[in-house]
């Protein structure tokens, strides 16, 4: 991987933290490009698998940390924490973010993700109920299931790998889905197997 000499040139700014965002400042180094890259991210922690805050418990945000501090130290990759871009302009090629300071940009790449749904239905801002999409979220989660009653909405992959990671420690797991069978989108069949085995 090409590491970063070029410091003349404006920087590419990639918006995001998520795979997409370090996937494309790796391939960005591989491809030979020299100048600046500068991830921003409104997180508090380096880019990590979201994927595995369903399937594991922990408090060692290291287990979830795709590539360590030293990675983007070697490839001249800048890594901006608790940065939320608040205005683009993109006649001037221009990023502000929350601490008041533009940056001019060369290229600019938007890989902010996806976003929860949040129910809109009456009781649904009651104490105890939680949306998991980022580590903070898994550790308030994990912290607070402990020998109680837990309901999931959604039957999907990430709601079956929330049953299966609380089970132990939750008194006990109820699921609700739409369909009459979880994982819908992967056949009948296949459902009522999982059902069997719930």
């Amino acid at each position: 991987m090409t590491r970063c000499t070029d410091l003349l040139d404006e920087p590419t700014v990639i918006i995001g933290s998520g795979p997409a965002a370090l996937t494309c400042a790796e391939t960005l180094r591989k491809e030979g490009y020299k100048s600046h890259i500068i991830m921003i991210t409104k997180d508090d922690t380096l880019p990590y698998d979201r994927k595995k805050l369903s399937k594991k418990m922990t408090h060692d945000i290291n287990e979830y940390i795709f590539r360590q501090e030293t990675f983007f130290e070697k490839y001249g990759i800048k890594v901006w924490l608790n940065t939320t871009v608040t205005k683009i302009d993109v006649e001037k090629k221009t990023v502000y973010c929350n601490d008041g300071k533009p940056i001019t940009y060369s290229n600019l790449v938007l890989a902010m993700g996806s976003t929860n749904k949040i129910f809109k239905l009456p009781g649904s801002n009651l104490e105890g109920i939680y949306y998991l999409r980022d580590y903070h979220d898994a550790e308030v989660l994990y912290s607070q299931i402990k020998r109680k009653h837990v309901t999931i909405v959604g039957s999907g992959f990430e709601g079956l790998e929330i049953c299966s990671t609380i089970d132990d420690i939750a008194s006990s797991v109820t699921l609700l889905a739409r369909s009459s069978h979880p994982l819908k989108y992967l056949g009948a069949g296949l459902g009522k197997e999982i059902n069997q085995v719930l």
